[in-house]
């Protein structure tokens, strides 16, 4: 028979005993799943000794229930949970962290929490990008207005240049016609 380690409660912190008792709740609601009619009809010697069936049920419950809160003490101890409790208890105490704040856990996911990281870069950039689109659009469009005022500045000089040449060219006609008629009247006057 092995020595069982012993386990004072008096050393153990408080997270820890609640982590034993909620275990100790579990372990008792497993040793009792099974009622004392359920336990008492399985078994047909018992069945018409119910007296003996209610007390032999009950001692096994409280079996049960003890194994496996001592096995759950020699696990405490065993794997020195009474001073990971206590270094978790003296460090939550050394935190600056409220207690009521959830601290940010990244995802499981490396590829994912990357991504996340990268959101907000990509949202500001994003917002940088528009604002110069923007920008850039605003100026576009105040050249294109400058661009067809300086168009619009061309057409009525070309089209004043097709006006003078048109007269240039009637004038040239109409000099032509009486430089003709004058070297005519010159010649008539001559000849």
């Amino acid at each position: 028979m092995s020595k069982e380690p012993q386990m004072s409660l008096a050393d153990c912190p408080k997270q820890l005993l609640l982590f034993r008792a909620s275990l100790s709740r579990i372990f008792r609601d497993i040793s009792e799943s099974v009622s004392a009619d359920e336990f008492a009809d399985s078994w047909t010697i018992l069945r018409k000794k119910r007296n003996a069936s209610n007390k032999l049920h009950a001692l096994i419950v409280d079996e049960m229930q003890q194994k496996m809160i001592s096995c759950m003490d020699e696990f405490i101890v065993e794997d020195g949970l009474i001073q990971k409790f206590n270094t978790l208890q003296k460090m939550s105490q050394e935190s600056d962290a409220p207690e009521n704040h959830e601290a940010w856990r990244p995802p499981g996911d490396v590829e994912e929490h990357l991504r996340s990281l990268d959101a907000a870069m990509y949202g500001k950039c994003l917002e940088e990008l528009k604002k110069s689109v923007t920008k850039i659009e605003a100026e576009n469009q105040r050249l294109m207005q400058q661009v067809s005022k300086g168009r619009a500045a061309a057409k009525r000089v070309e089209q004043k240049a097709d006006c003078l040449l048109n007269q240039r060219m009637s004038l040239c006609s109409e000099f032509e016609k009486v430089s003709r008629q004058l070297e005519c009247d010159i010649k008539n006057m001559n000849g």
